[in-house]
């Protein structure tokens, strides 16, 4: 994916909504409901954001074409899947960089609300979770926010002297992805698994993550790979797909458990050399949105 050039540029989309049109696809109905600490609304789709990187991660097992489902999201939740994840009308799972979000009062972090949407045109889930909550945020949310990118701190994906020493995906092994549909089918016995896979795990004993992928090209590794609050870049020139084994120390958390260091997961620098990369400190352009003005949504 091609890095973007750094730029003193601001696009609100107060315009970019006014640019949508008469004939741009809305909701038909759509309810808005604060929800309660803890509080899990029955019959829609289940809270779950998958590792924290991508709002729009869970399953849809209770949304249809036309009808839409989120349960007990925050603000920033519903901006990052909005914005980012469902953005451009397809499924946005490989970004050299994620955009951050700034601004905003407190409670778009802390406040909750599950939102339940008709659209009489079967719309379809990327349509609704992107361009159609784009549309409904800034009605009821009265949302304006800007994108700006800036030169900031990031490390910067690498190739080792010994060249990379990942296992290269042999041709036909994983099945590529329709980014145009969300969900996908599900995967049945013996099926191929999709391209552009990466699973993450974790374990209390050593503090160590663990990440499996297949099929990945290293602009889909760099984000997995973000440490100490750095987004990461590829620049390591290398096309094709991989498929890999990573386990590194997670960073913060207590000690772990087992007290032996020879059981103890590597850094992940270490942990990346051994994949035949380098992670570089290094200044690259990050994108930001930026809340300029929000509100708690109108009552229903």
């Amino acid at each position: 994916m091609m890095q973007r050039i750094l730029a003193a540029v601001a696009v609100t989309f107060a315009m970019q909504a006014q640019t949508r049109g008469k004939d741009a696809p809305a909701f038909e109905v759509a309810s808005i409901k604060a929800c309660k600490p803890g509080e899990i609304v029955p019959g829609i789709e289940p809270r779950s954001n998958g590792q924290g990187k991508s709002a729009g991660g869970s399953g849809a097992a209770n949304s249809s074409p036309g009808r839409l489902g989120l349960n007990c999201y925050p603000l920033r939740i519903l901006v990052e899947m909005a914005y980012i994840d469902f953005a451009d009308g397809q499924r946005n799972i490989a970004r050299p960089v994620r955009p951050g979000i700034e601004g905003g009062p407190a409670w778009t972090e802390s406040d909750r609300y599950a939102i339940t949407a008709k659209a009489d045109n079967g719309a379809s889930q990327i349509t609704m979770r992107g361009p159609m909550l784009q549309a409904l945020l800034e009605d009821r949310f009265k949302l304006k926010l800007h994108r700006e990118t800036r030169e900031s701190p990031v490390y910067a994906l690498t190739v080792g002297k010994g060249g990379v020493k990942m296992k290269p995906t042999v041709e036909g092994s994983c099945v590529p992805r329709d980014l145009t549909q969300y969900p996908q089918p599900p995967k049945g016995p013996g099926d191929k698994p999709w391209c552009s896979t990466v699973k993450y795990a974790s374990s209390m004993r050593t503090m160590s993550g663990i990440l499996d992928g297949v099929g990945v090209t290293m602009a889909e590794l760099a984000p997995w790979l973000s440490t100490g609050g750095r987004p990461v870049i590829d620049r390591t020139g290398i096309g094709g797909r991989f498929d890999f084994h990573l386990e590194y120390l997670r960073g913060g958390g207590p000690p772990p458990e087992d007290p032996d260091p020879a059981h103890a997961a590597p850094s992940i620098f270490t942990a990346v050399g051994e994949l035949g990369l380098k992670l570089e400190s290094a200044k690259g352009p990050v994108e930001y949105l930026v809340i300029d003005h929000v509100e708690r949504p109108s009552e229903n």
